[in-house]
């Protein structure tokens, strides 16, 4: 994986579905790699691949996912919190300033509360 991103399952009944991702120590992606994942994860992929399913009389599953925040392509740290609104979830990178390698800090990429009753 070359990116962090949190998506979730769209299904009719039942628990709420939510993944989170994260790429804590990755091999940097070219630029041109950068977009084509960005663009691709925004609902290029999905109709594509559902073609290709289709071609191939593959059955249609019985959920889709989407996508809530990211793609993300920090070499990330994650954390994971359960509180009264529902579960934290933060993203950060590590950032060196001023040449001092021996004292980075962490800076904040992102942040989403999730809501176990939706949205």
């Amino acid at each position: 994986m070359h990116f962090s991103y949190v998506a979730e399952v769209q299904r009719d009944s039942g628990s709420r579905i939510v993944q989170a991702v994260c790429s804590p120590i990755r091999n940097p992606l070219p630029r041109v790699m950068r977009f084509a994942t960005a663009t691709m994860s925004y609902g290029v992929a999905s109709p594509v691949g559902a073609l290709v399913a289709r071609s191939v009389k593959v059955p249609k599953p019985p959920f889709r996912w989407s996508g809530l925040r990211g793609p993300w392509f920090d070499n990330n740290l994650a954390g994971l919190e359960d509180g009264p609104n529902g579960l934290k979830l933060w993203w950060s990178t590590g950032v060196v300033e001023d040449g001092d390698h021996l004292n980075p800090r962490l800076k904040e990429v992102a942040t989403l509360t999730v809501d176990p009753r939706g949205r």
